[in-house]
């Protein structure tokens, strides 16, 4: 089966078919969160990881639903996947977000039809939604004031339209 176009802004990224015969064994049946990473040009080529239930997001990275290893390093203002280092990740997918730390989180926020994160700044439906503060390596979500540790960015689509 083959997923169809779609467009964030200018960038065109592969959507993910619903019902696709590779996936990795029972994690990630039923998600829809692709990754896409993209350069400041146009011109150079954009990176995919994906499809996740959920990916959370710390000052050292992101990691996915499925493993401990870290999916992509934020290192000066760029993210740092498999060698190469791009300005801009975008979700495929409508997402909720909501921060963690320890044994505590906060409640959903969304959905964002639209989300990305570009220098520290993640942005939903086009508004900045959160600010990674180096100075304590947290996230500063704007509308609560509050800092958390880690982020986390989760599929919210009704089942049927997954």
């Amino acid at each position: 089966m083959r997923g169809t176009a779609a467009y964030i802004g200018s960038i065109r990224y592969a959507t993910v078919p619903k019902r696709c015969r590779r996936r990795a064994p029972c994690s990630t049946e039923g998600a829809a969160v692709n990754l896409i990473f993209s350069y400041v040009h146009p011109s150079k080529s954009q990176k995919s990881l994906g499809p996740f239930r959920r990916i959370s997001m710390s000052a050292d990275g992101i990691r996915g639903d499925v493993t401990t290893t870290a999916l992509a390093s934020y290192v000066n203002h760029q993210w740092h996947v498999e060698g190469l280092d791009y300005f801009r990740l975008d979700c495929t997918s409508q997402v909720g977000v909501h921060f963690e730390r320890s044994r505590e989180h906060s409640g959903r926020y969304g959905p964002y039809e639209r989300f990305s994160a570009v220098n520290g700044l993640a942005y939903g439906d086009d508004r900045v939604i959160a600010f990674l503060d180096s100075r304590i390596d947290e996230w500063l979500y704007y509308d609560s004031g509050y800092h958390w540790p880690m982020m986390v960015i989760s599929d919210v689509r009704p089942a049927e339209a997954r």
